[in-house]
């Protein structure tokens, strides 16, 4: 391997569906090995570790740091306002919890919270996973995998799409029966939403943007949407451009396509 290149791996995990993508390179990663493994029933928390420990062992996988991005009907979300003074991390925590309970009921009182790094004067994004899921995760670092990081959908799509999410617009994954969509303003989320979507995402999108579930006070409609994890063609729902992501070969399996996008 050459000094001047760096293998990761970065593996897109659902409740049914895996994807590993193997990325080369630092200034510029080009994909060199992508898998899509998909499974007949739906795990959770240790049998989901169980599954990336299993399609992992394989020798294509190995030597590199691991990245896992989690889909996000094991996530959920929230947008936490900013308290008026600035609060040690505990109690930051404790805040977050609390909204992310009042919100969800207190079956993610055991939720690992993860807290967005905001700064002063304003709102703070937060995310929760379940916590057998994220414990069974780092037990795999014991056993020598190379777990980098853990995160979910949502973020790892914003942040992937940071440079392109400019004025206000929305930005929404569908992975597992959940769609997540997020209103975007001036470059940061200002509120979040994920729901299950028996219909469909764009069914569920079009409930979203024409009851502005997510507009709080503000009665402007960001204009468009960047959708990800969904083939379409629909150019347009209630009046928002929809463009949807990955672009390129939909012969191939979409959750592959998207655990390629996240590694651009």
């Amino acid at each position: 391997m050459s000094l001047l290149s760096r293998d990761r791996i970065l593996a897109l995990v659902g409740a049914r569906e895996i994807a590993l993508v193997r990325t080369s390179g630092m200034l510029k990663a080009a994909v060199i090995d992508a898998e899509n493994f998909v499974f007949t029933e739906s795990a959770q928390g240790m049998a989901v570790a169980s599954r990336l420990e299993s399609v992992l062992h394989d020798a294509r996988w190995a030597n590199a740091p691991i990245h896992v991005v989690i889909d996000d009907s094991f996530a959920r979300y929230a947008v936490v306002p900013w308290s008026g003074k600035n609060l040690a991390f505990a109690a930051k925590e404790a805040h977050a919890r609390f909204v992310l309970t009042d919100l969800f009921g207190t079956d993610i009182e055991s939720w690992r919270i993860a807290l967005e790094d905001s700064p002063p004067g304003h709102d703070t994004l937060v995310s929760c996973m379940p916590a057998e899921l994220i414990e069974a995760l780092q037990v795999l670092v014991t056993n020598g995998l190379r777990i980098e990081s853990i995160q979910p959908l949502l973020v790892a799509a914003f942040n992937g799409q940071r440079s392109n999410l400019r004025g206000d617009q929305w930005l929404a994954t569908w992975a597992s029966g959940y769609l997540t969509a997020a209103k975007i303003s001036n470059g940061r989320i200002a509120s979040i939403d994920t729901r299950r979507a028996p219909r469909g995402p764009l069914a569920e999108l079009e409930k979203v943007l024409a009851f502005g579930a997510l507009l709080g006070t503000d009665a402007v409609l960001p204009p468009a949407c960047r959708l990800i994890g969904v083939a379409g063609d629909l150019a347009e729902i209630g009046g928002v451009a929809i463009e949807y992501l990955p672009a390129g070969d939909e012969s191939r399996p979409t959750w592959i396509r998207t655990a390629e996008m996240l590694c651009a």
